[in-house]
């Protein structure tokens, strides 16, 4: 039997029936991946969406917390420096300052590290260890002050300062670009 014979043989009906569900089958699967593409790329955006409020979420509180930081460290850094402020000044004061650096130190430490993504966890250790060391620092001075001598440490606060806006700086550009991303997956959204 020849092909065309094979051919004519097969009723129009059976032709029809058989493309028919050959490209109703084309069709459902194409749909099928469509709609699965879609929902990965709808997960996927959800999922970054979350992930990004979260870390924002973060990022207001550490940022607070480090403007609260750098407002009494530069108010430290200014009698540490001024010759003018006496020892019994200094020890009367410092106690305060202490119990604060404490409070951001806690406060910092409350933070959920995982929200902290790896582009800035190097800042956002460095900051913590930053603020330890210049409590540290105010802690020796403080003792140092108590024993009635003056502490030759005064241009050490200065530069943590400087240290610290740099990568609060970092932090903060970081922060930028996901807020404007977030900007960005929430339009899409809508």
């Amino acid at each position: 039997m020849s092909l065309t014979t094979f051919s004519l043989s097969i009723s129009p009906d059976a032709w029809i029936q058989t493309f028919g569900g050959f490209f109703g089958a084309l069709l459902a699967g194409g749909i099928a991946i469509y709609l699965f593409k879609r929902q990965v790329n709808h997960e996927f955006r959800r999922t970054r969406i979350k992930e990004l409020h979260n870390f924002l979420k973060s990022y207001y509180v550490l940022n607070d917390w480090i403007v609260w930081f750098l407002i009494t460290a530069d108010s430290i850094t200014e009698m540490m420096e001024d010759d003018n402020n006496t020892i019994q000044y200094r020890i009367e004061l410092l106690p305060y300052q202490l119990e604060s650096l404490n409070s951001y130190m806690f406060q910092l430490n409350q933070i959920n590290d995982d929200y902290i993504p790896q582009e800035i966890y190097k800042a956002y250790l460095e900051v913590k260890s930053i603020i330890a060391i210049f409590k540290k620092q105010c802690e020796v001075d403080l003792n140092i002050y108590q024993q009635g001598r003056m502490s030759p440490t005064k241009e050490i606060y200065r530069l943590q300062v400087k240290l610290l806006n740099r990568h609060k700086e970092e932090i903060d550009q970081y922060a930028k670009g996901k807020e404007e991303e977030l900007k960005k997956l929430t339009n899409k959204e809508k």
